[in-house]
């Protein structure tokens, strides 16, 4: 039997991606943090560099904004941490975490931002004790945070037959 020469041809089916932990989605909550994973899917030939940006930096921010993966790195995560922001409404905010590397598809992780603001009514003063009959007395009212929307006050007196109550 004699010896023959053979051609192998071997294809490289690796994609070279970037993977994230979790990869649907993270819950924060205002002024708090939680932690994203970052690696590669793939051994890179030189060492990659992948880039991160918040989609909206008012809800959530980011740090680092920048990481390095080399060929003797890329499938060792790094941790991003995610930090949701204190605004002044009572709006539960989206952002979203983009990564991007050259030469791999960007991949966005989706943040709510859940608020710890809530919503309450702030008279000018509580003691109208000192009212007396046949006199009238005003205060006034304002709302504690931004609303997401139109709110209607309704001031009403507890004793109708001691006090009336116009607007």
């Amino acid at each position: 039997v004699g010896e023959a020469a053979v051609a192998v041809t071997v294809i490289d089916n690796d994609v070279l991606a970037i993977v994230t932990t979790p990869s649907m989605g993270l819950d924060v909550s205002e002024n708090g943090t939680t932690s994203l994973a970052v690696r590669l899917s793939a051994q890179p030939a030189t060492s990659t560099m992948v880039t991160l940006v918040s989609s909206n930096p008012l809800a959530a921010t980011l740090n680092p904004t920048l990481l390095m993966f080399s060929p003797t790195s890329w499938n060792i995560d790094q941790q991003v941490t995610v930090s949701g922001c204190d605004d002044v409404n009572t709006t539960t905010d989206v952002s979203s975490a983009v990564l991007a590397g050259t030469g791999r598809a960007e991949v966005a992780v989706a943040v709510t931002v859940a608020d710890d603001d809530v919503l309450g009514i702030v008279p000018s003063t509580t003691n109208l004790d000192s009212l007396r009959e046949d006199t009238t007395s005003s205060f006034t009212v304002r709302l504690s945070h931004q609303p997401p929307g139109d709110v209607v006050v309704a001031v009403e007196s507890s004793n109708t037959a001691a006090v009336a109550v116009t607007q």
